[in-house]
């Protein structure tokens, strides 16, 4: 599945995103909590489903049962 993957400033605004291939959500949120290094917030989109945002160095998420 393909996913968008957006890096924000701390204001919100884009600087760049990536539309990549992940096998599943958790594969695509883990490279997005690893990015976090590279922007203030780092938001997983799948289609127009906001998977997660993360800001940075949050801690990593918590799957909901």
């Amino acid at each position: 599945m393909h996913y968008s993957i957006c890096f924000k400033d701390g204001a919100g605004h884009t600087r760049r995103s990536e539309f990549t291939l992940f096998k599943t959500d958790g594969d695509a949120i883990g490279y997005g909590h690893d990015s976090t290094d590279e922007a203030a917030i780092v938001e997983v989109w799948k289609g127009d489903h906001l998977l997660v945002r993360l800001e940075d160095n949050a801690a990593p998420p918590v799957a909901r049962v």
